[in-house]
């Protein structure tokens, strides 16, 4: 019942709608009634300054019309205590006529695993959906409507799909846009299209798709390999995409000038958490230590996975100074 003055941090609160009757199948014993807060309006992210936060959303279409009494679930942390509670003495219901007119979908931008991801790239078997999405009403997560969930379609096959509900989460103090994180298991080699279909709360959707290629990840497989920045007068770093994340690689960088003459050789091993290596710098210096002569070069990278499958690839580039 006491303010915590000193407590800052980030609050999780969770908006359900009324109490859904739910009756179980009655396969092994009679049918049964119970009821469930099933129906989530806003799922947010709150900042905590000296005790005190402030959260705002719109509340769905798709609730349930009735009144009744909702519920408030709570959860806080900082980098030493967590904490939790609810709050009850809130009603839900009825219809605003005067409500603000919303007739534009959401916006969805879509990634695998993480935002460098660009469409066709590589992926293991076991991607992260990464989706990020806005709204200027908020999104609709209730599940009340029929049609109106967040929903994942791999390959078009609907039967099959994903409600992903449960999945968004609001960026912190906003209730307009946020993030939608799902992971996927045992997907099968080779191209998939994913798309994601999500509603604002004013049942407006939009829908978004992204294409992806499922390697084994024992089948090593390196491309796309850039360096940056190109043209370049002090140094350049090379940077490759790849389907082994969070795998130990060894990987060899032989550079070559415009006559075929090797100048520098690299060797590194290093583990990348995304499906893009980590950065590896070059800093236009021979294996003697002089600086080359300005001009073109070429760069060819070998790399190598703990089953040891390798694979290669090469990008030019040219150093002036």
């Amino acid at each position: 019942g006491s303010r915590m003055e000193s407590y800052n941090g980030t609050l999780y609160p969770t908006i359900y709608d009324k109490y859904t009757t739910i009756e179980t199948l009655g396969d092994e014993s009679s049918p049964t009634s119970f009821e469930l807060r099933q129906s989530i309006l806003f799922n947010g992210k709150a900042s905590i300054l000296n005790g005190d936060f402030i959260f705002e959303f719109i509340v769905p279409k798709d609730i349930a019309y009735r009144f009744g009494d909702g519920r408030i679930s709570y959860y806080l942390n900082n980098a030493a205590e967590d904490g939790n509670g609810y709050y009850e003495n809130i009603v839900i219901g009825g219809y605003d006529e005067e409500a603000d007119e919303d007739n534009q979908g959401p916006d969805i931008q879509l990634f695998m695993n993480d935002t460098t991801f660009a469409s066709g790239g590589m992926t293991d078997q076991n991607p992260i959906l990464l989706a990020k999405v806005w709204d200027e009403s908020g999104i609709n997560t209730t599940g009340n409507g029929i049609g109106h969930d967040i929903f994942a379609v791999i390959d078009g096959d609907e039967s099959t799909g994903f409600i992903l509900n449960e999945y968004y989460e609001a960026d912190i103090n906003s209730f307009n846009s946020g993030r939608i994180s799902y992971p996927f298991k045992g997907l099968s080699d080779g191209k998939h299209t994913l798309s994601l279909k999500v509603w604002d709360i004013y049942n407006n959707s939009s829908t978004a798709s992204i294409d992806f290629v499922v390697v084994s990840s024992q089948q090593l497989i390196a491309e796309d390999l850039i360096c940056y920045p190109n043209p370049f007068t002090t140094s350049t770093s090379f940077v490759f995409g790849h389907n082994q994340s969070g795998e130990l690689l060894e990987v060899v960088v032989k550079i070559f000038s415009a006559t075929g003459a090797l100048v520098r050789t690299i060797d590194t091993d290093m583990v990348s958490e995304g499906y893009k290596s980590n950065p590896i710098t070059w800093d236009a210096t021979s294996d003697a230590g002089d600086i080359v002569a300005r001009g073109f070069y070429i760069a060819h990278i070998f790399v190598r996975n703990q089953y040891g499958s390798t694979s290669q690839d090469r990008t030019k580039m040219i150093f002036i100074r």
